[in-house]
């Protein structure tokens, strides 16, 4: 048999959850010709003819289409970049647009030239020239004034849209016209246009956004909240995106935030350019750090912002002691230790004054309800014999868990190898019904951008290290002790979700398993009966999961690409 039938079984064996992760990458690579996304491209997200005329049907269908205004700032890019944007807006299936551009006093003759043609060429082109320089954020600011759409997308001079990016916006808005943001995945094109390192994002997180912007384009907002926040803020170039989302997000109401889970966007990337990484410019690494810090002061909500290393954040926040401004540690709330293997070293370990400890005969639901209803008022941290903190664990954590709208938190879990257990579970398409985000992800890696390392928004969070408020425990019935124990914790956050509170891994700092703890014991074994039950209860449970885009693997939580997407 030649290799590629071969690779061609191996990956239907694959998508089937047949062999393990890092086979499968393999088998896709070689199937690819070393080029795996390109595979996914080709197969599953390239037009072809007869999709074009289905788009153009729908849009000619819409009884009321939004008129949609694209806002570029351009400042001395090169003619072929330019022109090719410009084209990438004119080459839309969806017609009913507007583009407004403001040339920031570029020097480069030929932008006005483009520019001047592109206004001839098609009238819902209008240009706008500033007599100076104010970069990036005044420059968006003077294309903003021109539009008139409800909605407006931004994009950059040297960017692409896909050919149906608009349209799938207008389709989200005909079928919920009250969406203030709409956001899809993106990707990057280099000099050739070659397609290369996608970004498949999650839903609306929250808390993803202190520590990154996975939003970036395509961002499509309502126009009245863009000009209501006053637009770009000038100071904060590089990531004045970011600052806006930020800004935005305090007014934003979940349910009228839209993700799409398609590649609409693809950012060009040149050498000095922001796409190539926000350590190319250290203004925008800058830039991105107040914005934060801006986030929290407006919000009232104290903390601490640390670079991580990349392009991202990490953000400490503060206990009730440090938001009163003294030392009284009576300001802290108490926390109750429940595990089946407490002891005074753990105790010191986790450095907290006003904690209480419940021990466990056993790690079980109904063992751990009991122990609840026997704790303090306050917080309970489920804690598994085995795992060790790393210094300020519980107070990371809850420094998210009296956040407003938190239900429960849970932490990034490490192996004794130093691999990941879990950051964060996913619903999984295969029989093992939750998988463990980045299991088995080697030392020193970050994971799919960076996502091992920050906080954010889970379907469900490790039960072997939780922290939750004890009355909303309470509140919720405890743990589903007898239908499905191996999934506890996964029938728990789903409740907590099912309430309107949001469920939050906090990936720093950690939980390690000791070499006591056996590898397995972190395994989750779910019987036909507890996945029959469980499905039962969950028919429709997190698929595809919210926070693990339909275009990656649903079979593992490894972040490989789904052949075919899932959604």
């Amino acid at each position: 048999m030649s290799p590629f039938p071969l690779a061609r079984k191996l990956l239907r064996r694959a998508a089937a959850g047949g062999l393990a992760p890092a086979l499968r990458k393999a088998w896709l690579h070689l199937a690819s010709g070393g080029d795996p996304y390109g595979l996914w491209v080709r197969r599953y997200d390239t037009l072809t003819g007869s999709d074009r005329a289905r788009i153009r049907s729908a849009v000619a269908e819409m009884s009321a289409p939004p008129l949609l205004s694209v806002v570029m700032p351009v400042y001395n890019p090169p003619e072929r970049w330019l022109r090719e944007a410009i084209e990438s807006v004119r080459a839309q299936l969806y017609p009913h647009w507007e583009l407004c551009i403001a040339d920031d006093a570029s020097t480069a003759s030929h932008v006005r030239i483009i520019l001047e043609e592109a206004v001839q060429s098609d009238e819902r082109i209008r240009v706008r020239f500033r007599e100076c320089n104010g970069h990036i954020s005044a420059a968006t600011n003077s294309a903003l004034e021109m539009a008139s759409g409800a909605h407006v997308a931004f994009l950059d001079h040297d960017d692409l849209f896909a050919e149906n990016a608009l349209y799938e916006v207008a389709r989200a808005l005909v079928k919920d016209p009250a969406l203030d943001l709409i956001y899809s995945d993106e990707d990057k094109v280099d000099e050739q246009n070659r397609r290369h390192l996608p970004h498949f994002k999650p839903d609306w997180s929250p808390t993803l956004l202190l520590g990154q912007n996975y939003v970036t384009h395509l961002a499509v907002y309502r126009t009245a909240l863009v000009r209501e926040l006053g637009g770009m803020r000038v100071g904060l170039e590089g990531s004045q995106d970011w600052d806006l989302l930020l800004r935005a997000a305090e007014r934003l109401s979940p349910g009228r935030v839209r993700h799409i889970p398609r590649v609409l966007y693809h950012w060009r990337v040149l050498p000095g350019s922001t796409a190539a990484g926000l350590d190319a410019k250290d203004y925008a690494l800058n830039a991105g750090q107040r914005a934060i810090e801006d986030a929290l002061q407006r919000r009232g909500t104290p903390g601490i912002v640390t670079h991580v290393p990349g392009e991202y954040f990490h953000t400490q926040f503060g206990l009730p002691a440090h938001r009163e401004g003294n030392a009284d540690a009576g300001a802290l709330p108490t926390v109750t230790v429940i595990s089946d293997g407490i002891s005074p070293a753990l105790l010191a370990a986790l450095d907290y004054p006003f904690m209480q400890a419940v021990s466990l005969p056993r790690w079980e639901p109904r063992a751990m309800n009991d122990a609840v209803e026997r704790a303090e008022d306050g917080w309970v941290l489920m804690l598994r014999a085995g795992l060790w903190p790393d210094p300020g664990a519980l107070r990371g954590m809850l420094g998210h868990a009296i956040q407003t709208g938190v239900g429960a938190v849970g932490a990034r879990l490490v192996r004794a190898d130093g691999s990941t257990h879990a950051s964060g579970i996913v619903g999984s398409a295969s029989a093992r019904v939750a998988v463990g985000a980045f299991a088995g992800l080697p030392p020193g890696d970050v994971g799919y951008m960076c996502r091992d390392r920050l906080a954010a928004e889970w379907s469900a969070v490790d039960g072997s290290a939780l922290l939750i408020r004890r009355s909303t425990f309470l509140r919720l019935g405890g743990y589903a002790s007898d239908e499905f124990p191996a999934l506890y914790d996964v029938d728990l956050c789903l409740r907590l979700w099912e309430a309107g509170q949001r469920v939050v891994c906090a990936p720093r700092p950690r939980f390690r398993a000791t070499a006591a703890l056996p590898r397995h014991a972190l395994d989750r074994t779910v019987t036909p009966a507890e996945r029959k039950a469980f499905r039962s209860r969950w028919p429709r449970f997190r698929h595809p999961d919210p926070y693990y885009s339909p275009n990656l693997d649903p079979s593992h939580g490894t972040f490989d690409l789904a052949f075919p997407p899932q959604r």
